[in-house]
């Protein structure tokens, strides 16, 4: 859910990243985890 196929559409990875965000708007290491993905390059 959160990291995209090489051979993805437009609209398969919009919604893909929709429903990702869903999912992190609720999670309670969300913080932990964003600064996580910055500091290893993921962001």
């Amino acid at each position: 859910m959160f990291f995209p196929r090489n051979d993805e559409a437009r609209g398969d990875r919009l919604r893909r990243e929709q429903v990702a965000k869903q999912i992190c708007l609720d999670c309670p290491v969300q913080r932990d985890c964003r600064d996580y993905a910055i500091a290893s390059g993921e962001a």
